[in-house]
């Protein structure tokens, strides 16, 4: 990994900005700063930074192995869309569990804004739980329209 071969300021300023979870994420400056180097020197601090070809491979390898680890899946979103319904539902709260189901169904590719026919074959592959969720959406939705 390129990370290895930088020295430890420059490691920094590549964790200090390409880590989401840092204050300093996304911001030169700042993260040169955070990393040791003298704040009056600033913007000619991150261009000589920037200018090193180790570090921008750093930062790219550093942001892929980031988002790697912080994948999102479809499968994630539907399962909380899912859990986030059925707690609304046991409160009560019948708007936010609606809301959600639609979000489901907008995450499968139930709901689009133009219906075409390539939709209409992605809506035949469906699994059958699937189908009768998004058959139970449009009855809702039709009853409050």
């Amino acid at each position: 990994m390129q990370l290895k071969k930088l020295t430890a300021k420059q490691k920094a300023f590549v964790e200090c900005y390409c880590n989401p979870t840092s204050e300093t994420f996304n911001n030169q400056r700042q993260s040169a700063a955070k990393a040791g180097y003298s704040k009056n020197t600033g913007i000619t601090a991150c261009q000589n930074i920037l200018a090193k070809h180790s570090v921008k491979q750093a930062m790219v390898e550093y942001k892929a192995d980031i988002s790697s680890k912080q994948a999102i899946t479809v499968e994630y979103i539907q399962s909380e869309h899912e859990r986030l319904a059925a707690l609304a539902e046991s409160k009560g709260d019948l708007v936010t569990a609606t809301r959600n189901k639609e979000d489901l169904g907008r995450t499968i590719g139930v709901y689009t804004e133009n219906i075409n026919t390539g939709d209409l074959e992605r809506l035949k592959q469906l699994s059958e739980q699937q189908a009768l969720e998004a058959k139970r959406l449009a009855t809702i939705r039709l009853r409050e329209a």
